[in-house]
């Protein structure tokens, strides 16, 4: 789970803060809108 988790956080999906021996893990919702207009424009769809 955690190289999981590592991938996501490098690819900027993820966010990740310490809360005592917890790891909390988010996602970030303007991430996904970020990676559907790259791929847009990848396929000429701008």
């Amino acid at each position: 789970m955690s190289h999981h988790l590592r991938r996501l956080r490098e690819a900027g999906l993820v966010v990740s803060r310490r809360a005592g021996r917890e790891t909390i893990c988010s996602l970030r919702p303007e991430a996904f809108g970020e990676v559907a207009a790259r791929e847009r424009a990848i396929l000429g769809m701008t």
